[in-house]
């Protein structure tokens, strides 16, 4: 064979080669996307679908997770597991009563290297509790994933959780007695209030009458009778609206801040350890 031929037909063989190979790591590099945009939309359907098998088939049996959870008033918390740790929560997340939408899932980086893919993106995300929208963030994720049987199979994910708005909620309160001769607490409430938390004090004066005990807060009135029950009442002592049953007077405090004076800012009410 005439060696300048030779030349030629290596050098186009050679560059075939190599286009077949650059199709083929777009090819595993697409299809790693894909498994990443079908893992999260997976996970945001989770309290929806309830099948935990929907999540389960994107990860391999060696899964580690952590995420990193940025709170709207500033608190870091920051968490590790494993698969089998990873089954509980997703678990737990079948039992929320909070709809997830994902309104945006942008890809920012994906890599493959031999059997091995990396893929870096951010979501945005509502938390929605019947069809109003409670929260508003930022999902950070980075997701490593592993060719196992033709097939990418994710082996770790490393997020960050960030709360941007917050519309409803946990309600953070200090519960302080009044120094007054009359049975009267104060309550400093922090309710979520968009991009940030607002402050809320409230005064409860409490009153023995025939039948229970009668409660007044901001011009409000309300009565918590000797069955246990508590009520709105009007000014003629006359009931308007049930708000629940305790036998604390602590949590007759709670029913009040959550079923009425707060109902669209409070999901729960919790009390700082003072």
């Amino acid at each position: 064979m005439n060696w300048k031929i030779f030349l030629i037909i290596s050098f186009l063989f050679f560059k075939n080669l190599n286009l077949l190979s650059q199709q083929g790591q777009f090819s595993d590099k697409r299809d790693l996307e894909i498994t990443a945009n079908n893992y999260m939309a997976s996970l945001a359907k989770l309290p929806e679908t309830k099948d935990i098998g929907t999540v389960t088939k994107y990860i391999n049996k060696s899964f580690k997770h952590s995420i990193v959870f940025i709170s709207l008033k500033g608190k870091v918390e920051v968490s590790q597991t494993d698969y089998y740790g990873y089954l509980h929560i997703l678990e737990q997340q079948t039992k929320d009563k909070l709809k997830t939408n994902i309104n945006k899932n942008h890809i920012n980086n994906s890599h493959v290297v031999g059997e091995t893919g990396v893929v870096t993106f951010s979501s945005e995300f509502d938390k929605l509790s019947k069809n109003e929208v409670t929260e508003k963030g930022r999902f950070l994720v980075t997701l490593t994933a592993k060719k196992i049987n033709r097939r990418w199979r994710i082996i770790h994910t490393s997020s960050v959780q960030i709360e941007l708005k917050k519309f409803k909620g946990n309600c953070f309160c200090e519960l302080y007695k009044s120094g007054s001769k009359q049975k009267s607490y104060i309550t400093k409430l922090s309710a979520p209030e968009g991009e940030n938390y607002r402050t809320h004090l409230d005064n409860f004066y409490f009153f023995n009458v025939k039948g229970g005990k009668i409660i007044t807060v901001k011009k409000k009135r309300y009565k918590w009778f000797n069955d246990n029950s508590v009520w709105v009442i009007n000014n003629s002592n006359e009931k308007i609206v049930r708000l629940g049953k305790v036998s604390v007077l602590k949590n007759v405090i709670i029913i009040i801040l959550k079923q009425n004076l707060y109902k669209g800012k409070c999901l729960n009410i919790v009390f700082d350890k003072k």
